[in-house]
């Protein structure tokens, strides 16, 4: 059985009124052979009466569980967590530890989109996640699960994984004349620019080429940069670049 002490606090597990309450013991006194605590609620909401106390041994007591205390009792350390969250068109995916805000990743609709929280969610989270790579593929997972959970199998759904190894320049995504566009249009919402300093979609190897002239063609051949029927595209040094000639094997590749 726990010894509870005057001064400590505690928060409140089970399935109850007060569940996820932090508490803090004021007193204790024994009565007809039991004893008994008296506690303040200090996080979370207050119990119906003014006068709060537990019995020693109660299904309360034995749901308490020891908080770690700080030198400043007002600072509670909290489990934690990431919160998804939309105002208008932008969604926020934001990563709380220690009840306190520690970074966050934002996804905003184009204007010429059609709003879908569902694939702004992922977005957010997905950035949210880059800007957080100690966190193992396990949290990812789990987390991504939850907020995917009802989400379609669209290609554009890619493991929160896939996009966080894309960005550090560590997978290259390889596409095609029927799915590029998908794709330069999935590197734009992320705010991706080729190294020359172009948007995503201002790129595209296939429409250039299907655009040019004659002697634009011999010149691509000349050059070798007639494009095949994939392409690879990855991060480099943070900006997207390109392998036409063949497929890489520095890094992983993922089929859009």
């Amino acid at each position: 059985m726990m010894k509870f002490e005057i001064g400590k606090m505690y928060r409140v597990g089970g399935d109850g009124l007060q569940t996820g309450n932090v508490i803090k013991i004021t007193s204790k006194y024994n009565g007809s052979g039991i004893m008994r605590y008296r506690y303040d609620t200090v996080s979370g909401k207050k119990p119906l009466s003014s006068y709060a106390f537990f019995e020693d041994g109660s299904p309360f007591s034995k749901s308490l569980v020891p908080v770690i205390q700080y030198k400043k009792p007002e600072i509670l350390p909290r489990e934690q967590k990431i919160v998804v969250m939309q105002d208008k068109n932008r969604v926020t995916a934001t990563l709380y530890k220690d009840g306190k805000k520690v970074a966050a990743g934002v996804a905003k609709c184009s204007p010429e989109d059609i709003f879908d929280f569902k694939t702004g969610a992922r977005i957010a989270f997905d950035r949210l996640m880059v800007k957080n790579p100690s966190m193992s593929r396990d949290e990812i997972y789990n987390e991504t699960k939850k907020i995917l959970s009802a989400a379609d199998d669209s290609k554009r759904v890619v493991a929160l994984s896939t996009w966080t190894m894309f960005e550090l320049g560590k997978m290259a995504i390889q596409v095609n004349r029927e799915n590029i566009d998908n794709f330069l249009k999935e590197c734009e919402e992320r705010g991706y620019t080729w190294r020359c300093g172009d948007k995503a979609t201002e790129r595209n190897p296939f429409r250039d080429y299907d655009g040019l002239s004659p002697v634009g063609v011999v010149v691509f051949e000349i050059l070798k940069m007639v494009p095949k029927d994939s392409i690879w595209i990855r991060m480099h040094e943070g900006k997207l670049a390109m392998d036409i000639d063949e497929k890489p094997d520095d890094v992983e590749v993922y089929k859009w």
